[in-house]
């Protein structure tokens, strides 16, 4: 496959991975399980991930012109029974993957580094949330350095909920 095809096709598997999330959450990596399927393809084999997990963003099949891998749509009632399954396994054996979430989960070392920069210099944690965001924190921090500190933090957990 030339790379503009599989380029299309792996932004279309993105656009309807997004369009379904909201019946299927949940989507697993496959591979075609052959002698052909790279090792790098091969770890990633039978893995389940939230539709919205940033794993999809580097790794929506097809990956490249050779890629045969393919993802399979899942919801809840699937991943129910697939954590039943996988109980008994190593957590790096389970096909489900753990959710990057601030409720009562793992929380995503990304957003650890965030809302350390909330503190030490708030105008740097906000600077993807666009210009208003970046003078009303500035602002604040400039008259004093809590009210600084609370809008940074309103600014980057706001999106993450």
């Amino acid at each position: 496959m030339k790379k503009p095809e599989w380029k299309l096709l792996q932004a279309k598997n993105a656009q309807s991975l997004k369009e379904h999330a909201d019946v299927f959450p949940y989507c697993q990596y496959i591979t075609m399980d052959d002698d052909a399927v790279r090792s790098s393809h091969a770890t990633l084999d039978k893995k389940v991930f939230p539709a919205n997990h940033p794993f999809w963003i580097d790794h929506m099949p097809p990956q490249d012109g050779d890629c045969r891998c393919q993802i399979i749509p899942l919801d809840k009632d699937d991943i129910a029974a697939m954590r039943r399954e996988d109980a008994k396994l190593p957590p790096e054996a389970r096909r489900v993957q753990m959710l990057a979430t601030r409720r009562g989960k793992k929380i995503s070392k990304v957003l650890l580094l965030r809302l350390v920069l909330c503190v030490v210099f708030p105008p740097l944690a906000v600077l993807d949330k666009g210009l208003p965001a970046i003078l009303i924190t500035a602002l604040l921090m400039f008259f004093y350095w809590i009210p600084g500190v609370v809008a940074a933090f309103y600014f980057v957990l706001r999106g993450k909920r």
